[in-house]
């Protein structure tokens, strides 16, 4: 309770085709080159912000430090 949640709105109806050139990695090589795919997030809400949408993704992402503890 009291937690923002992580939310994808998904449109089933886009198509569309992997590439390198439409990707968000620094790659130059990708295994599904050419592969056709069948829908696409529309919308990404993280913690209360939208960080995807028809724009792109945002540049301004909330990133949150969680401190983790080990045991010796």
């Amino acid at each position: 309770m009291g937690s923002d949640a992580d939310i994808v709105i998904w449109d089933p109806s886009v198509s569309r085709s992997l590439s390198v050139k439409s990707q968000q990695q620094k790659c130059d090589f990708n295994v599904f080159e050419g592969l056709q795919c069948r829908g696409a997030p529309w919308c990404v809400l993280s913690g209360g912000a939208v960080v995807l949408d028809e724009d792109g993704v945002s540049t301004t992402l909330l990133l949150h430090y969680c401190y983790c503890y080990y045991y010796k």
